[in-house]
């Protein structure tokens, strides 16, 4: 048995070295770089990462997120955007980490928390937005754990402005003054121009969840204009909440980048119809510098849902009112489904164009071509309508949908 178990043992070695590996680069997720600072009278080191599309033009601004102990949420920033951007979910960004270390962390930002902030203001966000196309103050965000998270509320408190999102983690260190300065700020700012504030603790951070100062800032029955959210995170800890955290805060200050889909017609209504989504997408053109025109998914689910709830009357007004989008699917389905819809409904002549469209566009299709053959006989033009079923057997010999148009011809 010894010596059977010796042999796999070296057959798996061996078939472990048939495969040719040879390194093939770094992974790397942006850079490092030394800043010599007047205020902190010292040294750091920064991260800094660009977007793929920053090369591309030289007009593009990109909002930034400040990243407190860089060293160790840096990455979690940078790969949750890639992992997302593609899916189009939020704009890109540039991240900048600053890196400390644990005997130099209480002193930044407990104990000498003003000159810290002097350092954020004056010296590394205007070093970063003289160097890089930035949005400024418009689209600025903070991140910070723990005691990072403290300054990130001292900051709020008395630099509110300074940036227009704070996505905090555990905070800790967090004084009278502090709140009582936060509490402050509440009372006199003009709360709708307040930035957004996600923050969050474990479930047994009692310092946070039996604050009752700290969560009388969250109540929505005082303050219900607050951009504000407290959230438990429920299965995490101390250390395990900035990643959760970073990832929440991130999609929520950017929760009206990604496209409006309704999941019925009613949805839609109470949205506000047209009228509102047209008045949400010229707002979020200009707050993220895209396009101001209804996103073709919004339009392609409203759509959509017209015919999934055979409301006929809804589905033509959509369609003049999103003039051109039938025509820019590409998808042999899609045409599809507005071509029998509108036969359904007994207009053959839009759906004779839907198909031929479709048809002209993609190709020979036989879900198409049989589509066009079931609008011809519908029209009673049998030739027509068995010439079309031919060519989807032409392409498919056993297309069920194709036979069975025939054999009722």
């Amino acid at each position: 048995m010894k010596k059977i178990i010796t042999l796999l043992f070296v057959g798996i070695i061996a078939l472990s070295t048939n495969a040719q590996v040879k390194e093939a680069g770094n992974i790397t997720l942006g850079k490092n770089y030394l800043m010599v600072s007047k205020v902190l009278n010292e040294t750091r080191n920064i991260q800094i990462y660009i977007p793929n599309s920053y090369k591309d033009s030289i007009k593009k601004v990109y909002p930034v997120l400040y990243v407190l102990d860089g060293q160790d949420y840096f990455n979690s920033a940078v790969s949750f955007q890639k992992m997302l951007i593609k899916r189009n979910k939020f704009p890109e960004f540039i991240v900048v980490g600053f890196q400390t270390d644990n005997r130099k962390r209480r002193a930044l930002f407990d104990g000498n928390s003003e000159n810290f902030i002097n350092f954020l203001d004056s010296e590394l966000i205007q070093f970063i937005d003289n160097n890089y196309r930035t949005r400024k103050a418009q689209e600025r965000m903070f991140f910070g754990w723990e005691m990072a998270g403290g300054i990130g509320i001292e900051i709020l408190a008395q630099k509110p402005n300074l940036f227009s999102g704070y996505i905090i983690a555990s905070p800790s260190h967090l004084s009278k003054t502090r709140l009582t300065s936060l509490e402050e700020h509440v009372k006199k700012e003009n709360n709708s121009d307040t930035p957004f504030l996600l923050m969050t603790a474990a479930p047994g951070e009692n310092w946070l969840n039996d604050d009752q100062q700290l969560r009388s800032f969250f109540n929505k029955k005082m303050h219900p204009e607050l951009n504000w959210r407290y959230s438990i995170l429920n299965r995490e800890e101390h250390h395990t909440t900035p990643f959760k955290t970073l990832n929440e805060g991130i999609i929520d200050y950017f929760r009206n980048y990604k496209p409006v889909n309704f999941r019925s017609l009613k949805e839609y209504e109470e949205f506000g119809g047209l009228a509102a989504l047209t008045a949400f997408y010229k707002k979020r053109g200009k707050r993220f510098n895209v396009s101001t025109e209804i996103d073709r998914s919004t339009k392609m689910f409203i759509l959509y849902y017209a015919v999934l709830e055979n409301n006929y009357e809804k589905f033509v007004y959509f369609e003049n009112a999103f003039e051109g989008h039938i025509e820019s699917n590409t998808r042999a389905s899609w045409f599809h489904r507005y071509g029998s819809f509108y036969l359904k409904n007994k207009n053959s002549k839009e759906a004779l164009y839907v198909y031929n469209y479709g048809l002209k566009k993609l190709g020979d299709s036989k879900l198409l071509y049989s589509g066009l053959g079931y609008v011809y006989a519908a029209k009673g033009e049998k030739r027509k309508a068995k010439k079309a079923y031919e060519k989807a057997l032409s392409i498919d010999p056993i297309y069920k949908r194709a036979l069975d148009g025939l054999n009722k011809l």
